[in-house]
């Protein structure tokens, strides 16, 4: 009888739940999940929800320094190749490559992000999705662009509301057109296309309302798109929300 041959499957890098959720000012909730570490080598395993802090430091809170205003931060969960220690929570800043693990942690895995407002609260926001991909709304759409009329494209930094990735915005769109076959146009950042990838327009040569999901590159960490209108025209734009890829 031949010896049958065990079925393996690589880790390819799971995420599991682990879901991000607003808890206050100051906590974001993560719920119970696991996920491979950052080098695909172990697992990272949430029995229980954690709360993590932005007055905190280390484990659970912030991995250095003290929570800062409109800032971006990466949230990760961390653990112990040796299980010395319990699976916990830790923010980081996003501009940087890896967080400053505490004591007798030795991996980590990045699961989504939290931006603070002027006053250095968490903004109040949605995540959605269990695995890799993940779709974030905020509770009040940021403003990146007033009655904006570039005829020729223009970059917009979106540094203010997305975080440093190549991904997909979602954005609501505030639109006043002088012709009604006057269309928005947009591209990420880096295409030197004529037409944009993104057209937005209803036909008519009025006030237009909606929301469109606009592709975004990066430029030297800081992601950016383009726009144009028809000369006379008014463009208004606010992220409402971006994707993640984990």
């Amino acid at each position: 009888m031949a010896v049958a041959i065990p079925v393996v499957n690589a880790p390819n890098l799971y995420v599991d739940n682990l879901e991000l959720s607003w808890t206050s000012d100051e906590v974001v909730a993560i719920a119970a999940g696991r996920a491979r570490n950052s080098t695909d080598a172990n697992d990272i395993i949430v029995e229980s929800a954690l709360a993590v802090s932005n007055i905190v430091s280390g484990v659970n809170g912030l991995d250095t320094g003290s929570v800062a205003a409109s800032t971006m931060y990466a949230v990760y969960v961390i653990g112990s190749s040796l299980g010395v220690v319990e699976p916990a929570g830790l923010l980081s800043l996003a501009s940087n490559d890896a967080p400053t693990l505490p004591f007798q942690y030795d991996m980590y895995r990045r699961i989504g992000w939290v931006l603070t407002d002027g006053t250095s609260d968490n903004l109040l926001f949605w995540q959605y999705g269990n695995d890799k991909t993940r779709q974030y709304y905020y509770d009040v759409g940021i403003s990146e662009l007033s009655a904006g009329s570039s005829a020729t494209y223009a970059e917009i930094d979106l540094a203010t509301s997305v975080p440093p990735i190549a991904t997909n915005v979602i954005m609501d769109v505030a639109y006043t057109p002088n012709g009604a076959t006057d269309v928005a146009e947009f591209l990420p950042f880096g295409s030197s296309a004529t037409n944009g990838i993104v057209r937005f327009g209803y036909g008519v040569a009025g006030a237009q309302v909606g929301q469109a999901v606009i592709p975004c590159q990066l430029d030297s960490g800081v992601p950016k798109i383009q726009y144009k209108v028809t000369s006379g025209d008014a463009l208004t734009l606010l992220t409402s929300g971006f994707y993640d890829y984990l």
